[in-house]
């Protein structure tokens, strides 16, 4: 009866030890297997870097703007072409012929071909600095059309006796170098527009 017990316990014994070799071979075998399956995989993809030469990185608006407004004149040539402008445009000064010889007279007034409108003025006369600035506008807006001078015949007395001027200030009108009409004393600068047009007609 023992030798019966010892045998059914060795039995039982050496099951054990065969469930427990096959637990670690089962074992050994799923730990060889899960660590071959990470080396298998591939190394993850590095993203693609465009070249800088494939790179176009759009212009700042900045430099956009500089370029638009690089066409546009600064202040100063702009000053210096609006005083071109008015350069080219008769003013009342550079249109006004001052006579200041009886030559310059001859060549300016008698020898032309032009219309002129002469005032015969003296510093000292009150009524002729009056006129002065009528004179100035119409010489301003006749330019081109007719010749406005001033003479001053206390420098030269000779064109007094000449033309027999008697009261200043005397404006006298020339066509073709000859006296066509005459207005003597201070009077409104429309009276001297329809001496001159008249003349010019």
């Amino acid at each position: 009866m023992a030798t019966h017990e010892k045998k059914t316990a060795q039995n039982i014994y050496e099951k054990i030890q065969l469930s427990v070799v096959a637990i670690f071979l089962l074992s050994f075998m799923l730990l060889v297997t899960s660590c071959t399956k990470p080396c298998t995989q591939t190394s993850p993809k590095k993203p693609k870097v465009q070249s800088k030469k494939s790179i176009h990185a759009p212009k700042p608006p900045e430099q956009e703007l500089k370029k638009d407004f690089a066409s546009i004149p600064t202040k100063s040539v702009q000053k210096q072409i609006i005083s071109k402008e008015k350069a080219t445009l008769p003013t009342e000064s550079n249109a006004l012929v001052n006579i200041e010889s009886e030559s310059d007279f001859k060549t300016q007034i008698i020898n032309s071909k032009e219309t002129a409108l002469v005032d015969f003025y003296a510093d000292w006369c009150g009524p002729c600095r009056m006129l002065a600035p009528t004179i100035e506008k119409l010489a301003a807006e006749y330019s081109g059309k007719a010749i406005v001078a001033k003479v001053n015949i206390e420098k030269h007395s000779g064109f007094s006796s000449q033309y027999n001027i008697q009261s200043i200030p005397c404006v006298i009108l020339f066509k073709d170098g000859k006296e066509v009409d005459r207005v003597v004393g201070l009077r409104d600068k429309d009276d001297y527009k329809t001496a001159l047009d008249k003349v010019l007609k």
